[in-house]
């Protein structure tokens, strides 16, 4: 009978700790903080324009929520800063400044928190504007990708507005080297974007906007980035000379085909070659392409070539192009330097 009494308690006694245990866990994981986070949604905006809004930061815990860093997107500020700690059961503020760019489309963007709540260490705010649509733009970016100098473009974007057009847009381009034009659509409401890289366009990289202004109260101007790629030169097939290991005596040749690419290079010439007993050679074949022959002199060459061919477009351009070659020992060994 003791034995009974005796695992009765003990059964009652393990139950009583983990009763407590379950009461203690309770409240120890109700005391924590609970931040609570909703998206900010700006609304329409115009380009240009700079929105503030009031960010809530909600502690539904019953612990203190402290508040470590808030990291703000590319564009965003905070322009007073950020509570250090919310009470609980309390809410706090944060004001954000979206600087919205001048170029048209939606805006995402994304503000960070770093707190002591062990839920949300590292929490994130989903920051989204749209575009007014008074004036849309599609593509907000025009990309022409690679492009030849002199180029002609059509319909590379279209701008409409919800009601008719006011007056006729306008639209000038931030360089002479990008001629813009505008047609208006059959309803009155599109315009499509023509553009024409100009002959005398630098090869290389173009990085520049469109400005319109159109005549809409709402929306006056906008800023359309365009950017592109400009081949201007001589494009070779295969792009280097390789000549590989040269023996004996005998001059050894190799062939590069080249195609004219853009304006400018109608009569190309040879301005170096890449080292001594060497001998390049240019031979036009077709309106737009020439022969590159490049002969080598194994007895006057140096042991190895790592070097270029320099072609010259007789205004301002030159391109160049590398000569790999090696020379045999006397053993038969090749050592490229």
């Amino acid at each position: 009978m003791d034995r009974r009494v005796a695992r009765s308690w003990l059964l009652v006694g393990l139950a009583g700790v983990v009763v407590i245990s379950a009461i203690w866990l309770s409240a120890h994981l109700s005391a924590r903080p609970g931040l609570v986070l909703s998206d900010v949604d700006f609304g329409s905006y115009i380009p240009g324009q700079t929105l503030e809004r009031a960010v809530c930061i909600r502690n539904e815990g019953r612990r203190a929520l402290a508040i470590y860093a808030v990291e703000p997107c590319c564009g965003m500020t905070l322009p007073f800063g950020f509570p250090a700690t919310v009470g609980p059961r309390s809410v706090a503020y944060v004001v954000v400044r979206l600087d919205t760019p001048a170029s048209y489309g939606p805006i995402g963007a994304t503000l960070t928190l770093r707190t002591n709540d062990p839920r949300n260490t590292l929490a994130h705010i989903a920051i989204r504007a749209t575009p007014d649509d008074s004036v849309t733009v599609s593509p907000t970016r025009i990309d022409l990708g690679y492009v030849v100098a002199g180029s002609r473009f059509a319909d590379v974007s279209t701008i409409a507005v919800a009601e008719r057009w006011a007056a006729a847009p306008v639209a000038v381009a931030s360089t002479p080297d990008l001629a813009v034009s505008l047609r208006q659509s059959a309803d009155g409401k599109g315009v499509q974007i023509d553009l024409r890289i100009a002959e005398e366009a630098p090869r290389g990289a173009l990085h520049e906007y469109l400005y319109v202004k159109t005549g809409v109260a709402r929306q006056p101007n906008l800023i359309i980035p365009v950017s592109a790629t400009i081949e201007r030169g001589l494009r070779p097939r295969p792009q280097q000379v390789y000549f590989g290991p040269v023996t004996g005596t005998r001059t050894v040749s190799r062939h590069i085909a080249l195609e004219v690419i853009g304006s400018g290079w109608d009569t190309p010439h040879v301005e170096s070659v890449a080292c001594e007993g060497m001998e390049a050679r240019l031979d036009k074949t077709a309106e737009d392409r020439f022969d590159l022959c490049v002969s080598l002199d194994p007895v006057r060459m140096p042991k190895t070539v790592n070097g270029h061919i320099v072609l010259h477009s007789g205004a301002g351009d030159r391109i160049e192009i590398p000569v790999i070659a090696a020379r045999k020992d006397d053993a038969g060994h090749v050592r490229l330097e």
